[in-house]
């Protein structure tokens, strides 16, 4: 399977542009639910605002795992680059290459990445 930063248009600056916007909708409509929802069922309130903050945070962990999956095979960032900037370890980057990620309704596997670099520990 190609990695997908390279069938988005502009590698990491076309994510950014086409996925960041993606994750605002969802955050903003979780802010403007109306605090008479939250006084009258505080639990529908809660239910809803968690949909909007997992849909958003979905969002943005398919950006930032399209972005790392650039920086590593274009080896332009380290592992520990990543982890400094994200909090995203060497695990944690094991993890996502063993786990499909959802990208418009079709679920991918990422293919195996450039060796990882050694002294780098989790």
């Amino acid at each position: 399977m190609e990695e997908r930063w390279k069938t988005i248009k502009g590698g990491a600056f076309g994510a950014v542009q086409a996925d960041l916007p993606k994750a605002q909708p969802p955050i903003s409509a979780a802010v403007e639910l109306p605090e008479v929802l939250y006084q009258e069922a505080p639990g529908a309130y809660i239910r809803r605002a968690l949909e909007q903050i997992s849909e958003s945070l979905h969002q943005l962990e398919k950006l930032q795992r399209t972005l790392i999956d650039e920086a590593l095979q274009e080896r332009s960032v380290t592992h520990q680059e990543i982890k400094n900037v994200t909090g995203v370890g060497l695990t944690t980057l094991q993890r996502w290459r063993a786990k499909p990620l959802q990208v418009e309704g079709k679920w991918h596997m990422y293919e195996e990445g450039p060796e990882f670099d050694e002294g780098v520990i989790d």
